[in-house]
């Protein structure tokens, strides 16, 4: 029997009860018709809830990544998602077949070993052909795109202006929180929402037309606009139109050439609103511990978004652009190219006791005097009430320790060895295991510090009003759109299994440690 050909389309931070909510108020017309169609079903991504951490699951089978930032405390360097060097030197390492071989993908961390990419921060060591000359060159000549996408921008603009004045007004007269004026964000809004999707939605419909038979794109317009605004906000809801509206052509388009493809529509994680850290207690996490324990920290996020993320999308927008027109000469380009970008080596820390990886509602706390990773002997050698003196702030929630060969979870309302289930849990809409499979991961924090949630708020460790990452509401509650019925789905990796098939079965080997799990 001949293999399908594999779609693979995901709406980041969208989770299944949102999903619903959004249907029922009119804001994913195409979507309400197309799941009476075919099968959709809640899925748990387990921990961290979060883009890099299952994308690396479901492209490789790979559960390793501790988080959107995170320290390898023997080189004393950090790795961040922001950054091409971290994503690469990641991806590198993964042992599985992409389930993306020979195929294509679109605004996506990992490339899932496709040979086509676009907007894809992660290449490992699989030789890429960029498609940017074809999607970049098609979007301009065709006038009706051009002109959809002109369009887009335009209203993404004026979006912004009136958004930010109502949402601001809101922060400053009622006291509601919402994240700050952040210059990058408008860049991040015209790029992401108006020309990337625009881009890459015409590309996929190429790749259809072609007969590539794998592809994958992401839409993360709701995870981004969430983080600013907040998921639960209009402003957040609008952008599934938009993202309805490419899926309604890109289906269209699959339709077109005679049902050759099995369409798989999934988001890989929820999010919930939250009030900051800083905003609401009038210091960070940072300088918290740091009263604690006399010692001084950083936050690695310092280093990377505020550093770097701008330069990165317009350094992106610009080497796109640069390849697509100059690709007859790019191979003697390239190298003066890379010699200027933006986007730093993988940086090193000097000077600090400790570092904390914040992410959203998530803070992993590495001690850099000690390469191995701290257990809670050692907490008690540093201070014999550590964890409960950093329970005690209203702003903590939960703490996981390793404790010789097993890990615990720390609570305000008790303490349990992973994977036992305790009933405060329920609170934090969490398991035992889900737990143990953050804690468990080897370059994981000596702390892993997750944001109490307080009056249906989480306590989010960057300056954000949506997060995800780690516990909490909707943030484990992603959903999958399938043509037939799926097996359990309970961690990011199970979702490997649903797709490594459509792979040539020659390619479709895997690790012997994958096959004992």
């Amino acid at each position: 029997m001949k293999t399908r050909k594999l779609l693979i389309i995901q709406i980041d931070a969208l989770s299944y009860p949102r999903l619903l909510d959004a249907m029922q108020k009119g804001y994913l017309p195409f979507l309400s018709n197309y799941v009476k169609k075919n099968i959709l079903t809640e899925y748990n991504c387990s921990l961290p809830s979060s883009t890099p951490c299952v994308q690396s699951g479901l492209l490789y089978a790979d559960e390793e990544i501790p988080g959107f930032f995170f320290v390898d405390k023997k080189k004393k360097r950090f790795h961040s998602f922001y950054s091409t060097t971290s994503a690469k030197e990641i991806s590198g390492a993964f042992k599985n077949v992409g389930i993306l071989k020979g195929g294509s993908a679109y605004s996506v961390i990992f490339s899932g070993d496709a040979h086509k990419t676009l907007f894809v921060l992660g290449h490992g060591n699989t030789p890429t052909k960029m498609s940017a000359r074809d999607a970049v060159f098609y979007s301009f000549i065709n006038p009706l795109i051009l002109l959809r996408m002109l369009f887009r921008i335009s209203t993404q603009w004026l979006l912004e202006i009136v958004e930010f004045t109502y949402y601001g007004g809101l922060r400053v007269f009622s006291k509601q929180y919402y994240t700050p004026f952040r210059p990058d964000y408008w860049f991040r809004r015209l790029f992401f929402n108006a020309f990337a999707n625009t881009v890459s939605a015409t590309a996929v419909r190429r790749d259809i037309k072609r007969g590539v038979p794998r592809i994958y794109i992401n839409f993360n317009n709701f995870d981004d606009m969430s983080h600013i605004r907040g998921p639960s906000t209009k402003a957040a809801y609008r952008t599934l139109k938009t993202i309805d509206a490419q899926i309604k052509r890109i289906i269209k388009q699959v339709l077109e050439q005679g049902q050759e493809y099995d369409v798989y529509i999934y988001s890989d994680h929820g999010m919930m609103d939250s009030v900051a850290f800083t905003y609401k207690y009038g210091l960070s996490l940072t300088e918290f511990l740091e009263t604690l324990l006399d010692a001084r920290g950083v936050e690695v996020s310092k280093y990377s978004e505020k550093q770097i993320s701008i330069r990165r999308a317009v350094w992106a927008f610009l080497s796109g652009g640069a390849k697509a027109l100059l690709s007859p000469v790019w191979g003697v380009i390239k190298p003066f190219w890379i010699y200027f970008r933006p986007d730093a080596p993988t940086r090193k820390i000097r000077g600090k006791d400790f570092v904390i990886a914040e992410s959203s509602n998530v803070a992993q706390v590495y001690f850099l005097k000690d390469s191995r990773r701290l257990e809670r002997s050692d907490f008690k050698k540093i201070n014999e009430k550590l964890i409960q003196n950093i329970l005690s702030h209203p702003g903590i929630g939960i703490i996981l320790v390793k404790d010789k060969k097993t890990y615990k979870a720390y609570s305000k309302e008790g303490t349990t060895t992973l994977p036992r289930n305790a009933s405060w849990m329920k609170r934090f809409n969490t398991t035992g295991q889900d737990l143990l499979n953050f804690a468990k991961r080897k370059l994981a924090g000596d702390l892993i510090i997750f944001g109490n949630i307080i009056d249906g708020k989480c306590i989010a460790f960057e300056d954000q009003a949506g997060v995800h990452g780690g516990v909490g509401a909707d943030q484990q509650r992603p959903f999958i759109i399938s043509p037939r019925p799926l097996p359990p789905i309970r961690r990011s990796s199970d979702l490997y299994a649903v797709f490594s098939p459509y792979l040539p079965k020659k390619e479709y080997v895997l690790t012997p440690k994958y096959k004992k799990a």
